[in-house]
Parts: C-alpha cells; structure tokens; sequence
C-alpha cells in the first residue's frame, strides 16, 4: 500500500499492509489499518485535516478491493 499526495514522493505503508495479510475485512481491521497507515503523521498547520482524510482513504480503498 503506498499513499500519495502526503509526501515528496509515494509513501508505503508497511505496517498498515501486513495488517490486513491474512485477515477477514472487518470495520476493526479497516480502522486497525487506517491507523497505521497515519501514523507517525506530521501535518503542516493548515493541512492537519489531511491525516483523518488519508485514514478514510485507506479504508475506502481496502474495502475497494473486496
């Protein structure tokens, strides 16, 4: 999983991917891997917005591939 837009260059979410190895796609594991994925975030003062947008992504686009 790689998310674009948030970085210089496409950012992969490891740690969010292998979340999802192996699981059934439950509204936890969708959050679980949301969570992940904007860890460690560190918006600028104006686009702090962007963190809970991108964790919505993640979970629209897993969800996507069901």
């Amino acid at each position: 999983m790689a998310l674009g837009g948030i970085a210089p260059l496409p950012l992969r979410v490891n740690k969010a991917e292998r979340a999802l190895i192996g699981q059934k796609i439950t509204s936890d594991i969708l959050q679980q891997a949301a969570d992940l994925a904007t860890s460690g975030a560190q918006p600028l003062t104006m686009n702090s917005y962007k963190v809970d947008l991108t964790g919505a992504l993640v979970k629209k686009a897993v969800l996507a591939t069901v």
